[in-house]
């Protein structure tokens, strides 16, 4: 059976919010806004360039920036 491998999403952990793949902290006052600098920190952090079965880039649910 393949391991289900889920995109790094944002955990509550006391009062900060956290990367679930690498724990880097998130301030919920965070500006300009939380959504938005954990966005920037997968597309900095984890995007990945390896190709899946229809050979498309995965991007962690992200659409690549034009």
């Amino acid at each position: 059976m393949a391991r289900l491998s889920l995109p790094p999403h944002l955990v509550t952990q006391g009062n900060v919010k956290r990367c679930s793949a690498c724990s880097h902290p998130f301030p919920f006052d965070v500006k300009p806004s939380l959504s938005r600098a954990f966005r920037q920190h997968v597309e900095e952090v984890h995007r990945t360039s390896v190709a899946d079965d229809d050979g498309r880039k995965l991007t962690m649910g992200y659409a690549p920036k034009k």
